[in-house]
């Protein structure tokens, strides 16, 4: 996504971390997941081009081409790219970087100006076709990071989940770790290695693993209600709660996470409340009514009259 569309130079790097935030709401773009980004900074000659292109890349770790072929009346186009997540630290810091530069060096940072010569139509078809032969050449990169980064982890993680299945926890973690040592924002990566480490009854671990998972993406639902389970089996059901209340909340209709809150306040010794979530449950879905007589935590505070009464509500 190129912010092209700026036509005066920024002010300050919080301006440009305001108006690339402000971007990505309009076009709905999830600021918690990574976005790629081109931005243009145009310097008089290609010495300083080449400079401001070594202290970009080492001072913010991007990549930046200077293409000889934008020239126009002198001018030279630092062509900065990234791929990260648009954090407004972040960005404030390409902002203030880039600005800086142009400030020093006579030069303009996202530089579309149309009153200079140099950004007329002429250049602009001149990048065009620049970026045309760019994409040409650059195809068989971007087929090789479709493959790794899109179609391997895919496979990685089925892979992963079905080593799950077979209760293989130490083979699905050791998949879901070399994923995350090159995919560190895969928030179903951190998904699968959670559920490695509940099955290995390594709660914590599982607790911070489905924690991160939310951070990177916050409207799973099934993120939050793992979160729940881990913090439920750890022996903290006060804490789980909050979390099974928040996939209800993206998930209204959830039965097993109304048996889960149940089963939470069951462990609290709340008999109402667990009574209320657990008739719900059932209400939803008519099998875990045997499964909760089965529970020996439920069977510790509630009656046989408590399931009938439990099970009373008309099957949905």
């Amino acid at each position: 996504m190129g912010l092209v569309e700026k036509k005066a130079p920024y002010e300050s790097g919080e301006a440009f971390a305001q108006e690339v935030l402000n971007l990505l709401a309009q076009n709905k773009i999830s600021c918690s997941k990574p976005v790629s980004f081109n931005f243009f900074l145009y310097l008089p000659n290609q010495d300083l081009a080449e400079s401001c292109a070594i202290q970009i890349r080492s001072n913010l770790g991007l990549e930046v081409d200077v293409d000889k072929s934008a020239a126009e009346d002198g001018n030279m186009l630092c062509w900065v790219e990234g791929t990260f997540i648009p954090d407004p630290s972040r960005l404030t810091d390409i902002g203030n970087l880039l600005i800086q530069l142009a400030q020093e060096n006579g030069g303009l940072f996202d530089g579309w100006d149309t009153k200079r010569s140099s950004l007329g139509f002429f250049f602009l078809f001149k990048l065009v076709v620049l970026s045309l032969f760019k994409l040409i050449f650059r195809l068989p990169l971007a087929l090789f990071r479709v493959l790794r980064h899109c179609i391997l982890p895919g496979l990685n993680l089925k892979n992963g989940f079905e080593c799950l299945d077979k209760k293989n926890y130490d083979k699905a973690e050791s998949i879901a770790r070399k994923l995350l040592e090159h995919e560190s924002y895969n928030s179903m990566a951190w998904q699968l290695l959670g559920h490695a480490c509940l099955g290995k009854k390594d709660h914590e671990a599982a607790i911070q693993a489905f924690g991160k998972s939310i951070e990177l993406d916050d409207e799973c639902e099934e993120a939050y209600l793992n979160l729940g389970v881990a913090l439920d089996r750890a022996g903290r059901p006060a804490e789980a709660i909050p979390h099974y209340a928040k996939a209800l909340e993206l998930r209204p209709e959830y039965p097993g996470c109304y048996y889960n809150i149940a089963s939470a306040y069951c462990s609290l010794g709340d008999r109402e409340q667990c009574l209320i979530y657990l008739q719900y449950a059932i209400y939803l879905k008519r099998d875990l009514l045997q499964q909760a007589k089965e529970d020996e935590d439920f069977k510790k505070i509630l009656s046989e009259e408590d399931f009938i009464w439990a099970a009373s509500l008309p099957a949905s």
